[in-house]
């Protein structure tokens, strides 16, 4: 009798483990989500200012990241300042133009320009990237999109039951004109 307590004991014990294990998992995940997902909603911004600025430079997106870091640690851009108020009409305004290296007016000397292309927790991935044209109501209109999937984002998870890795994370589009950040849905 005192055995099958003991047994039994274990057993109460181990279930009570596996359902802890069982709520807690997914809880955890969720968090290692959402740090994750900020982190490159972070990175895929500061791949809009660079294409942005490249667009307004260039006429045309990136559609390479050799490009696009280039362009930010070599190129200039053109920076108006605007001295008086513009509002006041009895005020003498002077516009004052200047060219400011790219990388410290879209970012800082100090950001790791060399790493933009790298997706955060990829192990060394980098996002996908591609550049072009499409037609919406009879205007042709420049794209770029840049992605990355769950898979990815989450290789070193060992858990894969709570994403679909195929889901994909996308600034941009190739189809419609739309420049904002799309978080896949699972």
């Amino acid at each position: 009798m005192k055995i099958i307590n003991i047994v039994l004991s274990i057993i109460v014990v181990a279930l009570m483990y596996f359902l802890y294990d069982t709520i807690n998992a997914p809880i955890q995940f969720n968090k290692i989500r959402e740090i994750r997902y900020e982190k490159i909603s972070q990175k895929l911004e500061d791949i809009k200012k660079a294409q942005m600025a490249y667009k307004e430079a260039r006429g045309v997106f990136a559609d390479d990241f050799d490009k696009l870091t280039n362009f930010v640690k070599k190129d200039t851009l053109l920076v108006i300042s605007i001295i008086g108020n513009p509002d006041d009409t009895t005020q003498v305004i002077k516009r004052d133009t200047s060219y400011e290296s790219a990388l410290e007016s879209l970012f800082s000397k100090d950001y790791p320009v060399d790493e933009l292309a790298m997706v955060p927790y990829g192990n060394g991935e980098k996002f996908n990237i591609s550049a072009g044209e499409i037609s919406t109501n009879n205007v042709k209109v420049k794209v770029f999109e840049v992605s990355t999937s769950n898979g990815v984002i989450f290789s070193d998870l060992e858990d894969k039951d709570f994403f679909d890795a195929d889901a994909r994370f996308t600034l941009g589009s190739m189809f419609e004109a739309r420049f904002g950040i799309k978080p896949p849905l699972k």
